[in-house]
């Protein structure tokens, strides 16, 4: 199939802040496609795990427009964030749009759940975000999925991100790491983000009347676990702890 044939099924597109990751902060324009064979059990966006009456197809040059119309609209972005969904569901044209977006100038990441794996494609990116799937997210990781994990690292520009849900979590990710990494052969960040559950973003008069503050308490010491994993895992890794910030102030 040529370029102008492809098409590429799409649930939104917009302009934002990154949200999560060691580029958090960083203004994005996300397009964002359909379909996920993963469904973790906390997504944030469900809607996009299947293909949908509501969704479209659109050609790479009409995705070109939409970037190109929302960078003029917010400051000239120049960072694209190809997300989900899954979008090594589509490999070929997903290839295809990074080459024509950096043709443009783009500066293209790709979003991607660690269960699937294409390195000529990995290697077209600028920078890639790859989940590390914990056991709070329903998905179990094949022996096959940790190593080619550890080939990505090395073969792309890719960084490992972690969300952390739960104490198992935690514990799971320590006996697990180890499998991906040698303490010897990292030096690209690892990224632990705390998930933080819809029902815990009370504000702060909800709380002042009296609103269960379990899940909060809850959260506090999730913290706490997570900084003592950083502390043990210092000298042998580099660590940083980065919030889902898109949840804390409501980005879209």
């Amino acid at each position: 199939m040529n370029r102008d044939e492809m098409k590429i099924p799409l649930i939104e597109y917009f302009a934002s802040f990154e949200g999560e990751g060691l580029m958090v902060g960083t203004p994005t324009i996300f397009v964002r496609v359909y379909g996920c064979p993963v469904k973790c059990k906390w997504c944030d966006t469900p809607e996009s795990w299947e293909l949908a009456s509501l969704g479209q197809d659109y050609s790479i040059q009409e995705i070109l427009d939409i970037v190109n119309k929302l960078s003029s609209e917010n400051g000239g972005i120049k960072r694209v964030s190809i997300t989900g969904g899954e979008p090594l569901l589509y490999p070929q044209e997903i290839l295809e749009l990074t080459k024509v977006l950096q043709n443009h100038d783009y500066y293209v990441n790709l979003e991607t759940s660690g269960t699937l794996f294409n390195f000529p494609v990995f290697k077209q990116f600028n920078t890639l975000s790859m989940d590390i799937k914990t056991p709070s997210s329903g998905v179990v990781l094949t022996q096959d999925m940790i190593k080619s994990i550890t080939e990505g690292y090395f073969k792309s520009n890719l960084y490992l991100k972690v969300v952390i849900s739960s104490q198992e979590d935690l514990d799971w990710l320590e006996q697990t790491f180890p499998k991906i990494l040698t303490s010897d052969s990292t030096c690209k960040p690892l990224s632990l983000t705390p998930c933080v559950p819809p029902d815990v973003l009370y504000s702060l008069e909800d709380q002042e009347n009296g609103t269960d503050k379990a899940d909060i308490i809850g959260v506090a010491r999730q913290g706490k676990s997570i900084m003592d994993l950083v502390w043990r895992w210092n000298k042998s890794y580099n660590i940083v702890v980065i919030p889902q910030i898109h949840k804390i102030y409501s980005f879209q």
